[in-house]
């Protein structure tokens, strides 16, 4: 749902990860906002990011709140792709959850697909494509191939950051594979049931509460971060389009760091 006309700004720091390195804003076609994705960089390194939507709390009403956006998930730029009906499409795996998006405003448009340099990235990709290729009339759909030499991980981003050129990604776009119709091997991989993936999840979640003193855990989620308001029906259900890990294939969970009743 887009924020109202007169909502107020939204917040500038997260509560647990402080002021973002870097957000980006989501607008509906109308050019209407629908939320920001914020992304951080913990001093310990890495990456983390976080969703916020201008939503309804049961005790203080409307308000911007850390939270995932509602499913189907919308795509960045929704604005930018309908005024420009005929041009090409760059996804990258900023729209992490693929199971979770709604690709439909990609029918027959042309799309490339630029994942993360690693084996978690190239799965990804395979799954957009086969999404794609279900939509009527279906897109035509590449995929980049990673230059040679990049850090595990490396994505559009920080081609950016690196200082490439307009012609140098445009090259590396024109280069890209044609998307085959086969899944990656891991995409197959059946889901836990709902408890005991919720069990399982739990283990690497880590638990906050915002200013208002309302709890939430946050936990991966197919390579992203999603959050849940304690005792929502998101988290009671287990988290939506999750993939977790085989039972007795996971890290060693973290230690929650606070317990909320």
């Amino acid at each position: 749902m887009p924020a109202p006309d007169g909502a107020p700004a939204p917040p500038a720091r997260q509560p647990k990860l402080g002021a973002p390195a870097r957000w980006w804003e989501y607008r509906d076609a109308a050019g209407r906002m629908l939320g920001r994705v914020y992304r951080f960089n913990p001093p310990n390194g890495g990456k983390e990011t976080r969703s916020l939507v201008f939503g309804e709390h049961k005790r203080w009403g409307r308000q911007w709140r850390w939270l995932g956006f509602p499913r189907p998930r919308p795509l960045y730029g929704l604005d930018r792709l309908a005024a420009r009906p005929d041009a090409p499409v760059i996804v990258t795996e900023g729209e992490k959850a693929a199971g979770a998006a709604d690709w439909s405003v990609l029918a027959g448009r042309r799309v490339t697909i630029w994942p993360d340099a690693d084996d978690p990235g190239e799965i990804y990709a395979h799954q957009v494509a086969a999404i794609l290729e279900k939509l009527s009339p279906a897109p035509s759909g590449a995929i980049v191939k990673q230059p040679k030499g990049v850090s595990d991980g490396w994505d559009a981003d920080d081609a950016l950051t690196d200082g490439w050129a307009p012609a140098q990604a445009a090259n590396l776009i024109a280069e890209a594979n044609p998307a085959g119709r086969e899944r990656a091997a891991a995409s197959r991989s059946s889901k836990p049931a709902p408890r005991a993936l919720l069990f399982d999840l739990l283990g690497e979640a880590e638990l906050w509460h915002d200013p208002e003193r309302v709890a939430y855990a946050t936990a991966p989620v197919e390579r992203h971060e999603e959050n849940h308001e304690l005792g929502s029906d998101g988290l009671k259900t287990g988290w939506p389009g999750a993939r977790m890990r085989r039972p007795g294939s996971r890290r060693r969970p973290k230690r929650l760091r606070r317990r909320y009743e």
